[in-house]
């Protein structure tokens, strides 16, 4: 029986369709390969993360840079169980020559060493400076007596504001009735009184006006500046530094006894009334000199504030060394300028 010729007609063109369409899939593949090798730049971009990990040992190293941190914090533990290995009495008894790694404060000074130590400064005082030495001797000139006794005056009148801040600065009461008196002496308790007074005296004595030594048209800079700087130590210092740096009192007595009987045969021609200070002076400064180096004894318990007292009295000397040295640097200028006139 033959096949009609339609018959034929679709199965050739149904046989034709699934040939094309396994040719289709056949050609999925090769079309669809480009996105394959789209993608394989992603494993060509992940190839530079290949080649950056090798970097990461060149950081590594860094660690061991930090690390030696680390014995040092052994070596403060070993240094703390150093100490509580030297703290240990039985310890100390089993190694008694085994060095402190930190040495203990210096012992306090025993009182004999520590008085000693304040009284060997009487190099320091102002006793040997030349411009004293002149004077003792006769080779001063009534200009210069009068710069001397101008530029003292300053510091005497400092002297009871310098007491007055070590009196704020104190909190005993036993100290401030104590050191109260030098306040007194100085200013006295009534107008015209009390050692100030008795310097103007002096002042007068040799020949100056009172009013010229009170307005202060003679006191050098350098004198102002040593004696501001004494005044400022007490204000800022602990109370028994202060009360420390008053102890030239202890080399005064010498000074002023041999000052007061050179000056009446040097220079006979001062009135005996310009020497009241010193005559008054020199019935107290023994025993002012002696209650206060009790004072600064007694509340210096440690070697530090031991040290401090010793510089204290130190700067003092230095402070009266710079007066004299400003009025000294002076005279001799004015002397040149004379000389140097008459030629």
């Amino acid at each position: 029986m033959s096949t009609p010729p339609h018959q034929h007609q679709a199965e050739f063109a149904g046989a034709k369709h699934q040939s094309s369409a396994r040719k289709h899939q056949a050609l999925l593949p090769e079309h669809q390969a480009p996105p394959r090798e789209h993608q394989a730049p992603p494993r060509e971009h992940q190839a530079p993360q290949q080649e950056h990990q090798p970097l990461q040992p060149d950081h590594q190293p860094l660690q061991p840079d930090h690390q030696p941190l680390q014995p040092e914090h052994q070596a403060t533990q070993e240094h703390q169980a150093a100490q509580e290995h030297q703290a240990d009495p039985e310890t100390l008894q089993e190694h008694p020559a085994a060095p402190r790694n930190h040495p203990r404060a210096a012992d306090p000074l025993s009182p004999e060493e520590f008085t000693g130590r304040l009284r060997a400064l009487s190099t320091r005082y102002w006793d040997r400076h030349p411009f004293h030495l002149r004077l003792h001797a006769g080779e001063l000139s009534k200009d210069e007596l009068q710069l001397w006794a101008a530029n003292r005056w300053y510091y005497q009148r400092c002297i009871p504001r310098k007491d007055a801040a070590i009196l704020a600065n104190c909190p005993d009461p036993d100290v401030r009735r104590q050191w109260r008196e030098r306040i007194i002496w100085h200013d006295g308790e009534r107008a015209g009184e009390g050692g100030a007074e008795n310097w103007l005296r002096m002042a007068e004595a040799l020949g100056l006006s009172r009013e010229e030594v009170l307005d202060e048209r003679h006191v050098l800079p350098g004198t102002r500046f040593a004696v501001d700087a004494y005044v400022n130590f007490a204000r800022n210092r602990p109370w028994v530094e202060g009360v420390a740096s008053g102890l030239t009192e202890m080399f005064s007595r010498g000074l002023m006894t041999r000052r007061l009987a050179d000056m009446r045969a040097r220079y006979p021609w001062i009135a005996e009334e310009g020497f009241a200070y010193f005559t008054s002076r020199l019935k107290v400064v023994e025993g002012e000199g002696k209650s206060t180096l009790d004072v600064v004894v007694r509340n210096c318990a440690t070697r530090e504030q031991q040290d401090a007292a010793v510089a204290a009295l130190a700067f003092k000397c230095d402070v009266l060394r710079a007066i004299l040295d400003a009025v000294d640097y002076h005279a001799l200028g004015r002397t040149d300028d004379r000389t140097a006139g008459r030629r």
